[in-house]
């Protein structure tokens, strides 16, 4: 939905505020002048408008309005295609996109105050993603990774043993198209062919033996094993199971 048309549908909650809280003929003529453009500038003066006017309505725009008038906010700065959807669990509290962005809805707050709809700071962890933290109806603080509230809103819930993949590597990068559910097994391989694997940039073992050539393979998932140390723990493994043989054949 474009910016015009929402704030065309709040101007018509504007007014249909206006109308059951009994103003005057005299100020709904002022208003409908004021929303000719329906531009967010006119309807901030329509909310000028009618705080001037009795209690009950200034109560109602300061109740009703911040929550009708959120998709204004949400549509600043929208990129082409940008989708939003409700964060399951948080819905009528936080919307996220297919951009990765994370929006805090305009809402009554439990101590009565009124938030305002805000996009939400993110903050980066030290692997390199970005987390939020989040407050649920109950005012409960959570803190979330990014990635894993896109793939819960627009890739559905989580299947059993599986975490969430970053397609080209890079972890700050949430948008949809980069994201997928996946096994650790995959999460891993991605690092691997990435080059963001722990052990994909060494050279040496832990031992000092080279990881190359003809010392080096790997194992069933992928990973790279030295041969050196292979063969050195089955000739340990060998000579404790002679032991035991003969110990066994003395007594």
């Amino acid at each position: 939905m474009s910016t015009a048309t929402e704030a065309a549908a709040v101007a018509k909650a504007v007014i249909d505020i206006a109308v059951r809280h009994g103003v005057g003929d005299e100020a709904r003529r002022q208003i409908d002048c004021l929303l000719t453009g329906c531009g967010a500038d006119a309807i901030s003066d329509v909310v000028r408008l009618l705080e001037v006017g009795a209690k009950s309505i200034r109560r109602a725009v300061r109740q009703e309005l911040p929550v009708m008038a959120t998709g204004l906010a949400e549509n600043e700065g929208n990129v082409d295609g940008e989708q939003w959807l409700p964060i399951p669990g948080y819905e009528n509290l936080y919307k996220v996109s297919t951009q990765g962005r994370v929006y805090s809805m305009a809402r009554r707050a439990r101590n009565a105050m009124t938030l305002k709809g805000r996009f939400m700071a993110q903050q980066p962890t030290r692997f390199g993603h970005t987390r939020v933290n989040l407050r649920d109806a109950t005012g409960r603080r959570m803190t979330w990774s990014v990635h894993r509230l896109v793939a819960l809103a627009f890739l559905g819930s989580q299947p059993g043993g599986c975490e969430v993949r970053h397609l080209n590597g890079v972890p700050n990068d949430n948008r949809l198209e980069n994201l997928a559910w996946g096994t650790k097994v995959e999460n891993s391989q991605d690092t691997l062919r990435h080059g963001r694997h722990n052990w994909a940039s060494r050279t040496e073992c832990a031992e000092g033996h080279p990881l190359r050539g003809a010392n080096l393979s790997r194992d069933g998932k992928g990973a790279r094993v030295c041969l050196a140390c292979k063969r050195g723990r089955q000739r340990r493994y060998e000579e404790r199971k002679r032991q035991r043989l003969g110990r066994s054949q003395i007594t």
